[in-house]
């Protein structure tokens, strides 16, 4: 399994041109897809926010998920990375 390139906030606030509030705000109505990673922090999968901007409208209305080690990424690596 590839391994998923996961973003911070700042990135994802860069790429679409809006404060890192207002991409805390597009995760909590359930628009942004986003992964959490332990109690505070967020990452983003680089390819699901690409896929919401193409199509905001069709995504899953959803609150940000756990990431675990089935995701294919490295837990440990993502939570040192703040």
């Amino acid at each position: 399994m590839p391994m998923k390139q996961l973003v911070k906030t700042k990135f994802v606030a860069a790429l679409l041109g809006v404060h890192p509030h207002d991409v805390y705000q597009l995760v909590r109505t359930g628009g942004l897809p986003a992964i959490r990673v332990g109690a505070r922090r967020l990452r983003f999968d680089l390819d699901a926010v690409e896929a919401w901007l193409h199509n905001p409208n069709k995504s899953e209305s959803r609150p940000a998920r756990r990431l675990t080690q089935e995701d294919g990424v490295d837990v440990t690596a993502a939570r040192e990375e703040s």
